[in-house]
């Protein structure tokens, strides 16, 4: 079962179809894996609605677990604490610390991909080539 009591390790979680919510923690990736669902009528969250039939911003639950892997690869590897920001990617916070995924419906294998303060993110731009700022990655090393 994919559901956790706290926060894991990338390399422990396991996204199957009792998770609906997903936080990752971007400064040492550990992430929460929750079964509610977020609330999508009456716009209520207007900025995600707005993109739940763009494959731009959407990820099957079969990607997640390599797609968190491969950003904290390319941000520098295992590590206890980083900072990240991606050219063309908009973060609510100025920073990109959180990577939330939403499952977009019951039933759905289907995830929106977003930002600490969910904005959605097209998340196949969160690649090392458009990485910024590479040099205040990893500021202190897992001990």
């Amino acid at each position: 079962m994919g559901i956790t009591n706290g926060w894991i390790y990338i390399d422990e979680i396991e996204v199957d179809n009792t998770v609906n919510t997903i936080h990752c923690d971007t400064r040492d990736f550990h992430c929460t894996l929750r079964d509610d669902m977020i609330d999508l009528k009456d716009a209520k969250h207007p900025e995600i609605t707005r993109v739940l039939h763009n494959p731009d911003y959407l990820i099957d639950e079969s990607e997640i677990k390599d797609f968190i892997k491969n950003t904290e690869t390319i941000t520098g590897g295992k590590g206890s604490w980083r900072c990240m920001n991606f050219n063309g990617i908009k973060t609510s916070n100025g920073w990109f610390k959180y990577i939330r995924m939403y499952r977009i419906k019951s039933g759905s294998t289907k995830f929106v991909v977003c930002e600490g303060g969910n904005l959605p993110v097209k998340w196949r731009d969160m690649t090392s080539n458009n990485l910024i700022g590479g040099d205040v990655l990893n500021f202190m090393e897992n001990d």
